[in-house]
C-alpha cells in the first residue's frame, strides 16, 4: 500500500488552486491526483513534484491518504460516492468542497469516514479566498487544523458551528465574488453611458472596487462609517447613493438574490438527504 498526504479528486480550478497553495508551503507533500483529464491535472500542478495522477478512484483501493479532497461538482458527486465505497483512503478523512453535498450522503457510502465540508470560493486561486468550514464532534483537532493547513495559502479559514449554515455561506462568500463581478459590469456600463471610453470605464470601474475593498481591509472604520466619510451633503455620492438606496432597494435586491443561492443550497442538499435518508 502506497502513503500520501493528500489525495485530490478533481483537479478543475477550485481543487488546483487549494493543493497549489499548500504545495508552495509543502513542496515534499506526496500528492495522489484524480482527474479524468490527467494531462490537464499534470498543467495544473506544474510544482506537484512527488505526484501521482491517475483518471479514476482505483489507485485509492490500495492506498491511504492523511486527508482526501473532494473538489468535484455536485453533479458528480452521486457517481462518485458510489466508486469511493470500494476504497480504503475514503475512510479516513475527508474534506468536500462539493456544494450542496451533505456529511451525511458520504457517510452512507463511507460510514466510516470523517467528514469535513468547505466553502471557498474563487479568489482562492489568487490566495485572496474565504473557506467556510464545518465539521462533527467526531473529527479531532488535529485533523481540523490539518484542513486549515490546507486551506490556509488560500485565504482566510472561518467555522460555522452547524451544517446547515454552509448553506448560508454559500450564499454570502460562496457566490458572493459573482455579485461583485456582476456589479462592477454594470459600473462599467454605466460609465460608458455617461460618455467615458469603454476600456477607461472598466479601469476605473476595477480600480474603485479593488481599492475601496484594500480600504476597508486595512483602514479603522467600518462600510457603515466608510460611506459616510464620502457623502458629503447634497454632493455627487449622495445624490447617487440616494438612488441606490431608495426604499431600501439595494439591500432588497440582495436580499432577494442572497435568499436565491440559500434556497438553491437547500434543494441540492435536499436531493442527498433523500438519497442518504430513502
Amino acid at each position: 500500500m502506497r502513503d500520501f498526504d493528500i489525495a485530490l479528486i478533481g483537479c478543475g480550478n477550485m481543487g488546483a488552486a487549494l493543493v497549489t497553495g499548500y504545495l508552495n508551503h509543502h513542496p515534499d507533500s506526496r500528492l495522489l491526483v484524480i482527474d479524468p483529464d490527467v494531462t490537464r491535472a499534470r498543467g495544473r500542478l506544474p510544482g506537484a513534484r512527488r505526484s501521482a495522477f491517475a483518471p479514476a478512484v482505483t489507485p485509492l483501493m490500495d492506498a491511504s491518504a492523511a486527508l482526501t479532497v473532494v473538489a468535484v461538482k455536485p453533479q458528480s458527486c452521486a457517481a462518485l460516492l458510489s466508486e469511493l465505497q470500494q476504497t480504503t483512503s475514503a475512510n479516513g478523512l475527508i474534506l468536500s468542497v462539493a456544494a450542496g453535498v451533505p456529511a451525511a450522503a458520504f457517510n452512507v457510502a463511507m460510514p466510516d469516514a470523517r467528514v469535513v465540508r468547505c466553502m471557498p470560493n474563487t479568489p482562492a486561486m489568487v490566495g485572496a479566498g474565504v473557506s467556510v468550514l464545518w465539521c462533527g464532534a467526531e473529527v479531532p483537532e488535529f485533523e481540523r487544523a490539518l484542513c486549515e493547513t490546507l486551506l490556509a495559502p488560500a485565504g482566510i479559514v472561518e467555522w460555522v458551528g452547524e451544517e446547515d449554515l454552509i448553506d448560508a455561506a454559500t450564499a454570502i462568500s460562496g457566490s458572493g465574488p459573482a455579485y461583485v463581478f456582476a456589479f462592477v459590469q454594470a459600473l462599467e456600463r454605466a460609465g460608458e453611458h455617461a460618455g467615458l471610453e469603454a476600456g477607461l470605464a472598466k479601469r476605473l470601474a476595477l480600480h474603485t472596487v479593488t481599492g475601496a475593498a484594500a480600504l476597508l481591509q486595512n483602514g479603522n472604520m467600518d462600510a457603515g462609517d466608510l460611506k459616510a466619510s464620502v457623502r458629503s451633503p447634497a454632493g455627487t455620492t449622495d445624490a447617487a447613493l440616494k438612488v441606490l438606496e431608495n426604499g431600501d432597494a439595494l439591500d432588497d435586491l440582495l436580499k432577494r438574490a442572497v435568499d436565491a443561492a440559500h434556497y438553491r443550497a437547500k434543494e441540492m442538499r435536499q436531493f442527498f438527504d433523500r438519497r442518504a435518508n430513502p
